[in-house]
């Protein structure tokens, strides 16, 4: 007899720690549909970027603005108020007909599940993400996918999303989450 147990509920998981909303006001959040070229599995947490056809795809690079997902078409959403007359989960922006994203232009603290944990991370060192549709590891943020020495992501020649502002640490159940800080420089 075989047993099915469903994801923990933290076991890919996005948590904005600070700068996205401020009592009930939202910071520009982008709505999108997932692209046809996506055939790897996507989370929550993970990095996307507009195409010229104005949907998401895995990863970022170049010039391409880096967005933080934060969940899919018909969730309850990542923020939501639980005052509502009903009582019922009032999305902000989960069920607009595509996933959200926050960009990493906006002044945020986010927490992940979707980052590299075979890398160690120190607080201020620079990060990336895998820019790929097909790879189980597309979108995920990495601070070894630079150019530079040891691969480390170097300003200016890659492509960043932010940097490490607390080191990775473990939640009960066992599953590792990375914060960090984000902003974004295009590679030269």
């Amino acid at each position: 007899m075989s047993a099915y147990a469903p994801n923990l509920i933290y076991e890919h998981a996005v948590n904005v720690l600070r700068g996205y909303t401020e009592q009930g006001k939202t910071s520009l959040v982008v709505v999108a549909p997932m692209a046809a070229a996506v055939t790897a599995t996507v989370y929550p947490g993970r990095i996307v970027h507009l195409n010229s056809d104005h949907e998401f795809e895995l990863g970022h690079a170049g010039s391409e603005i880096p967005m933080v997902l934060l969940n899919a078409p018909g969730d309850p959403g990542a923020n939501r108020n639980p005052e509502t007359i009903s009582g019922n989960w009032a999305s902000q922006h989960g069920n607009r007909g595509g996933w959200s994203a926050i960009p990493c232009t906006a002044a945020c603290e986010i927490e992940t599940t979707e980052f590299d944990t075979a890398q160690t991370y120190v607080i201020g060192q620079f990060l990336a993400a895998v820019a790929s549709n097909t790879l189980a590891t597309g979108g995920r943020i990495s601070n070894a996918l630079g150019t530079g020495v040891a691969s480390v992501s170097t300003p200016f020649t890659d492509a960043i999303l932010g940097s490490v502002s607390r080191e990775p640490s473990e939640i009960f159940s066992g599953v590792s989450r990375l914060a960090f800080l984000t902003y974004f420089l295009p590679a030269a």
